[in-house]
């Protein structure tokens, strides 16, 4: 069948809606699912408390660790900032773009 608007459209209407992120448990993920949830909490721990300040800090550590091994360029940061950008508002997609400057520099 050839694809055109109504045939998609109808198909999307017709699927069932997917979860939410934030409503995800991790109960509901697979066994890798499952680690990758456990690995991001725990790398959110070592996070917990600190300073906006000692955050950045410790992210520019990380770009430049990355861009010396070279692990992370600028189209990675470029790739990161398109994909983060939608999900802000636009006083964060400011300070967004703000940092990436930093980052590139």
């Amino acid at each position: 069948m050839a694809r055109d608007i109504r045939n998609f459209s109808k198909g999307y209407r017709n699927s069932p809606p997917k979860k939410n992120i934030r409503d995800m448990r991790r109960e509901d993920l697979d066994e890798q699912g499952q680690s990758q949830y456990d690995d991001i909490k725990r790398k959110a721990k070592q996070f917990e408390g600190k300073s906006e300040n000692q955050l950045m800090d410790e992210l520019f550590k990380r770009v430049n660790e990355g861009k010396k091994n070279g692990t992370l360029n600028n189209s990675d940061l470029d790739y990161f900032a398109s994909q983060a950008a939608p999900m802000l508002n636009a006083e964060q997609r400011k300070k967004l773009q703000t940092i990436m400057s930093k980052m590139k520099a």
